[in-house]
């Protein structure tokens, strides 16, 4: 017997179907436009109105998501005052939920609009950065970037690393890391990354992804959208902080004590390796 065919027959008596759960609630969709969670372009995840649901449905005191990608259901039940915890291997995730959590709780809006008007004027006013604060890149990354995007992105990068206040230095990079792919020559498909011919990579097909934004313009945007979205993520999320853990559930979860939750709300991740070059 199969190993599926065991777990089927060990679990079945546990499992449901619900018909009333329609793909916008437990896909991301239904986050596209919501502040906070709109900060990160993102497909795999499930609805705030999906994690709302359970909170009602199953009052918990404690939850648990252990594979948290953004944060969507730590970040839901803390800002209805439960005890939450997210684990999620990706760095940049962490990153999106805890930027979103300093928004929620304390985050100054007029201190963050002062520090985004400074640092989109070191991009645009400094002539170069350091060679140790360019683009750290891996295979799959070379030539992502326009020249002038690459030496940009080392420009903001100086500027961040010198924020000593770290909510503020993770919205900041959190602004960053949101546009890097409007501004490249790629954009995710799948499993695959689709390259512009501009890229300058050997290619076997001509694709072209149109008009690439300006790193600076593309986050002045970002930067407006967060600014505007503050005190609405203070309602939202705003009560306490969860606990964002970054790593493997696989080995952080032996760290939780026994019988610490008593709601887990999660989607496991698909068996590819696209979102965790």
């Amino acid at each position: 017997m199969s190993c599926r065919v065991e777990l089927e027959k060990r679990f079945g008596g546990r499992l449901s179907v619900d018909p009333q759960l329609g793909r916008q609630i437990v896909s991301y969709q239904g986050n596209k436009g919501l502040p906070g969670l709109r900060w990160m372009k993102y497909k795999e995840g499930f609805s705030k109105a999906l994690v709302e649901r359970f909170l009602e449905e199953k009052s918990p005191s404690d939850l648990l998501d252990p594979f948290s990608g953004l944060g969507t259901a730590p970040l839901v039940a803390s800002g209805q005052g439960v005890n939450a915890t997210g684990i999620e291997i990706m760095p940049v995730g962490v990153l999106a939920a805890t930027g979103i959590s300093h928004a929620a709780n304390g985050l100054d809006k007029k201190e963050f609009h002062a520090m985004r008007t400074d640092l989109l004027r070191w991009v645009s006013c400094r002539k170069k950065a350091g060679l140790s604060y360019r683009f750290p890149h891996v295979g799959i990354t070379e030539k992502a970037f326009p020249e002038k995007t690459e030496q940009d992105i080392a420009k903001a990068r100086e500027f961040i690393e010198q924020i000593e206040d770290s909510p503020m230095r993770d919205m900041l990079n959190l602004a960053c890391m949101s546009i890097l792919e409007s501004v490249s020559f790629t954009r995710k498909d799948g499993q695959y990354l689709r390259w512009d011919y501009r890229s300058g990579r050997a290619l076997r097909s001509h694709v072209d992804l149109g008009e690439i934004q300006d790193f600076t313009d593309a986050l002045e945007n970002r930067l407006r959208e967060m600014e505007d979205d503050i005190e609405e993520v203070k309602d939202t999320f705003g009560n306490r902080y969860p606990q964002l853990l970054s790593g493997s559930c696989l080995e952080l979860l032996r760290g939780l004590p026994d019988a610490s939750v008593d709601l887990i709300v999660t989607s496991p991740p698909y068996a590819n390796r696209y979102d965790y070059t």
